[in-house]
């Protein structure tokens, strides 16, 4: 406060519109340490700032003074190595026997004996959401006009448990001093045929009138990394001119198509007069172009009303391992939920209960594994108001928390309205849906890095523990695992809402995209390209070449917005052709 009070003095504070506060590790407030030390079992936070936070939360949390217990090493395992150990026995190492832990039931905190874990993160989490409104209300205070924010949100690319950036996100966002936040997008597949996903629930920001702002730190052709990095294969760096303009032009309409906003961040090497990335006649050039178009579409006032909601339920992360957050909040939003031909809004399992938020035609339960009655009835109502569907993943509510018995797969079964029995060992993920030849593991595409100019592949086990199988005569089958013919994905109508149970932590897009169909949502092409849509403009970033036939929602004049050319009149589809890693952005007149 009283550095601002002392720049208000200055004439140069009239073009100050606002602050990012900045803070931790390289500035966007993520803890820099992880809270493990494997050589001397250490473990932290045992200050006591963090402990008067910890004592704060519990007191807010259980209504009473509640003593902090800080986890052992040996109990926050079950973040990384539990999973390590169920790897390792898939390949032919020791076998994995669970609750050998006591801290971990397999992927998962053990909710019966180690809770005081997930309050421990939590705490964190709700500690950094704190200090960001702390000093955001100083700021207002000194002056009401500026807009404040700071880098937090990011469920997925950073460390979800220790870094402490996403789960006290609800708690900023319902904030009135706390305007806007920022992230950068993922890291990995961004080369032509790829995509930026975001990190975050972008529509929880838009229904509390937040901005949220990716920080879009895309490489180009240009890109100078060190010749430690540098290796033949780098699918950015080899991308060309072509490719590089088109990468920049996929994420600028992700942007716009999304309602979220974007800065352009150049890393500029120490180096002088040495740009890493934009320095050319032809991206400047572009993102001259791409301002006008912004300023366009924000004029135009571009609404948005997609048919599928994804919901993220941030107090789940701290009972999930870190395997099972990559999976399920990061390599599916990366493989499979951005390729469905259908846009997709993503919100917070809180916002479900809100009325603000809109009614959608499906809703899918990403990871909604701890829940209450009284939240899972919440979600029920929700859906019946607009005759939607619910997908439930993995193991909904497996976690209640008021319960006697935390975890139970009755909790599970009450959910889902389906029976549902428990596997004894770790299940193969592989499954085939009813009457198709066609087997599915997790996932589909390659997954690897971009960062760092490396190409470093990123195996995804094909396992689930613990793992279920639906056990309902009741209920209809739609895919069973390949390894017993269990059943895996079923569907039945449960308390007015036609429900969906798949037992996978993750769901092909085929699948997905069949079940986004059998409830009215509309997709605008099935070929796996990736796609964003509003009301007003259409994104296509081509996977492969080809001709594209593109259906709109209603009769419309696509205008191509780089070619300035209207391409149809009062159409209700459009055929383009595409080459590999073409991006095309309509404006649906």
């Amino acid at each position: 406060e009283d550095f601002y009070r002392e720049l208000q003095k200055y004439p140069e504070f009239s073009s100050v519109i606002g602050t990012f506060l900045c803070s931790a590790g390289t500035c966007e407030w993520y803890y820099p340490c992880i809270f493990r030390n494997g050589k001397t079992k250490a473990t932290g936070d045992c200050s006591q700032p963090f402990l008067k936070q910890y004592r704060r939360y519990l007191k807010e949390t259980y209504a009473k003074d509640v003593e902090p217990k800080i986890p052992s090493f040996s109990e926050l395992d079950y973040i990384g190595d539990e999973a390590e150990k169920i790897k390792a026995a898939l390949r032919g190492g020791k076998p994995y026997v669970r609750g050998g832990n006591p801290a971990a039931f397999g992927d998962f905190l053990n909710a019966d004996r180690a809770a005081h874990v997930a309050d421990f993160f939590q705490a964190l989490h709700d500690g950094t959401a704190r200090a960001i409104v702390h000093f955001a209300e100083t700021l207002k205070r000194v002056q009401p006009s500026l807009l404040v924010g700071a880098f937090y949100g990011s469920f997925s690319q950073t460390i979800p448990h220790d870094g402490g950036t996403a789960a006290g996100l609800k708690r900023i966002l319902d904030s009135e001093a706390v305007d806007f936040l920022a992230a950068p997008p993922g890291y990995n597949c961004r080369e032509p045929g790829g995509l930026c996903i975001g990190r975050t629930a972008q529509d929880a920001f838009l229904l509390r009138g937040k901005i949220f702002i990716s920080e879009d730190d895309d490489r180009t052709f240009l890109s100078w990394r060190p010749p430690s990095f540098l290796i033949k294969d780098d699918p950015v760096k080899g991308s060309g001119l072509v490719g590089t303009l088109n990468m920049l032009k996929r994420d600028f309409g992700r942007n716009i198509c999304e309602g979220t906003r974007g800065w352009w961040f150049d890393m500029a090497r120490n180096r002088p007069g040495e740009s890493w990335f934009y320095k050319d006649e032809n991206i400047l050039s572009l993102f001259a172009e791409q301002q006008k178009i912004a300023h366009q579409a924000y004029m135009l006032g571009a609404g948005k009303h997609n048919d599928i909601a994804l919901i993220f339920d941030s107090r789940a992360i701290h009972f999930s391992s870190f395997w099972l957050v990559s999976n399920v909040l990061d390599n599916w939003r990366l493989c499979d939920l951005n390729r469905l031909g259908a846009p997709v809004d993503y919100h917070l399992r809180d916002d479900l209960s809100d009325p603000r938020m809109r009614d959608y035609r499906l809703y899918v339960m990403l990871n909604c594994y701890v829940l209450s009655d009284a939240e899972r009835e919440a979600i029920y109502a929700k859906a019946r108001k607009n005759n939607a569907s619910i997908l439930w993943m993995y193991a909904p509510g497996f976690i209640n928390r008021e319960a006697a018995k935390a975890m139970n797969k009755a909790h599970i079964e009450k959910t889902v309205g389906m029976k549902v029995s428990l596997y004894a060992d770790t299940i193969r993920a592989d499954y085939r849906p009813e009457g198709s030849r066609s087997v599915y593991q997790f996932f589909d595409t390659d997954i690897h890095s971009c960062e760092f100019g490396s190409r470093t592949e990123s195996k995804v086990e094909n396992y689930i523990n613990p793992g279920f199988f639906i056990d309902d005569p009741s209920a209809k089958p739609l895919a069973r695992y390949v390894a017993d013919g269990k059943v895996m994905l079923a569907s039945k109508m449960v308390k007015g809402v036609k429900v969906y149970y798949c037992t996978n932590q993750v769901l092909n897009r085929h699948v997905l995209g069949a079940i986004a169909d059998e409830a009215g949502c509309h997709r605008y092409n099935r070929v796996g390209d990736v796609l964003y849509a509003n009301d007003r403009y259409l994104t296509i970033h081509a996977t492969g070449a080809g001709r594209r036939v593109l259906h709109f929602k209603s009769k419309c004049s696509p205008y191509d917005v780089y070619a300035k050319k209207t391409l149809s009149r009062d159409v209700d589809s459009l055929a383009v052709d595409l080459e590999h890693g073409e991006t095309r952005m309509l404006r649906l007149d």
